[in-house]
């Protein structure tokens, strides 16, 4: 589901902005570790915060030689990021199918666990144990808003497509397509694509750009059907949001920062999908913060 970012401008004020974006200095900005060179205007990426701003002034030294290197963004990360300095918003990013090769029909073809849409949005209902339907209503609440929080699941409410439209749900991209799920589908470079912009703009102070990553990895998730592939891409991502540096320590005055929460329940919402998994156990042992993090988070909603 696709949101503007940016309040509606003059079309007079708009052109002036992009005159100046489109006659300011070009710089090279060298991305990720293969330092792939993508020319951008210096005002456009000034534009979207003051500490960006200052990493450009022209006493610093990449400035100087009209280089900037971001080792931690992949090119199609920084072509989004581009995407929204010059536009207000970006394109998702998009998946790919696993070869059928490298595949098992037998062990890979069965769907594990619908998409939460379809929790809500079903007519027969899922019978869900009351405190999972507890953090099933605040998982969505922090996606849509408070719209969701009256929804009374364990009633098995009938939704009509006009109410789940309106919330976006069975809509990944806002361009109107329902989305088909494929078992062959990987979404790992989905949900890391969302995420490492997300990281980005947290590092960067851009809170529109911030904001507006994590509600649509947020509504992703909602809408993801889990399969036996999905799990290394949803691992991946956990994998990421603890790895990382730029998302701080988990415990901030007893809270975990907005990603690393959001991943954790994803993750208590599909217990059953994830407890046998290698790949998820091999991250428990691993990434003790998680463990600890995961273990908090389903004895204060599940058990």
């Amino acid at each position: 589901m696709s949101t503007p970012t940016t309040a509606p401008q003059h079309p007079r004020t708009m052109a002036t902005k992009f005159s100046k974006i489109v006659n300011s200095k070009l710089f090279t900005f060298l991305i990720g570790e293969d330092m792939h060179p993508i020319v951008v205007h210096s005002c456009a990426i000034v534009a979207l915060s003051l500490p960006l701003a200052r990493l450009l002034r022209p006493d610093i030294e990449g400035a100087q030689t009209g280089t900037i290197e971001f080792p931690d963004l992949e090119p199609e990360d920084f072509e989004r990021l581009c995407e929204y300095a010059y536009t207000g918003t970006f394109t998702s990013p998009k998946s790919h199918l696993v070869n059928a090769c490298e595949m098992d029909i037998r062990r890979d073809f069965f769907l594990l666990s619908p998409r939460m849409a379809a929790w809500c949005c079903c007519s027969s209902g899922l019978n869900l144990q009351s405190r999972k339907e507890g953090l099933l209503r605040r998982f969505l609440a922090l996606t849509f808003g408070n719209i969701v929080t009256g929804w009374e699941i364990a009633r098995k409410a009938a939704f009509s497509p006009r109410d789940c439209e309106k919330l976006g749900l069975g809509n990944r991209d806002g361009d109107g397509s329902l989305y088909k799920a494929h078992w062959r589908e990987d979404v790992g470079g989905v949900l890391l694509g969302y995420a490492r912009l997300y990281v980005f703009a947290d590092r960067y102070l851009i809170e529109n750009l911030k904001q507006c990553a994590l509600r649509r990895l947020r509504a992703y998730l909602v809408e993801l059907d889990i399969f036996p592939v999905t799990r290394s891409g949803v691992t991946e991502l956990v994998r990421y949001a603890y790895d990382n540096q730029c998302t701080h320590a988990s415990v901030a005055r007893g809270k975990m920062v907005p990603l690393r929460s959001m991943v954790v329940e994803f993750v208590a919402l599909h217990l059953h999908v994830f407890n046998s998994f290698a790949e998820h156990e091999q991250l428990l042992r691993e990434e003790g913060e998680y463990a600890v993090d995961l273990h908090d988070t389903i004895v204060q909603w599940l058990l």
